[in-house]
């Protein structure tokens, strides 16, 4: 069974992040502006993140190695995706790219088998 963590009073999601769990899913609240260059890289247990209208940037290798990660909505106030951002997420099958995306980072989606 997965868990739910809520981040809290961040404007940007940090490098680093890792709860340490087998299976969780993450609510970033609205305000976040940022989600960090490698802030979830392999977390393997992340399954479903929920990103707020607020985020308008994704970091270089933010996902990647999130080899659990089947389900990511991004808001179409996103801008911009980093370099390798979700590499090696293998369980992706969809990716809807907001409208307002202005750059997508080399290898991106580099190995992502199921989209």
């Amino acid at each position: 069974m997965s868990q739910t963590f809520v981040a809290r009073s961040m404007n940007d999601i940090p490098i680093g992040f890792d709860l340490g769990l087998s299976a969780f899913n993450v609510i970033i609240p609205d305000g976040v502006t940022k989600i960090g260059d490698y802030a979830f890289e392999n977390c393997e247990g992340l399954k479903k993140i929920t990103i707020p209208e607020t985020v308008t940037r994704i970091g270089d290798s933010a996902f990647s190695g999130c080899s659990g990660l089947t389900e990511i909505t991004i808001p179409d106030g996103v801008t911009h995706i980093g370099w390798g951002a979700f590499e090696e997420c293998e369980l992706l099958t969809e990716f809807i790219f907001p409208e307002g995306i202005i750059k997508i980072g080399w290898s991106a989606f580099n190995g992502c088998i199921g989209l």
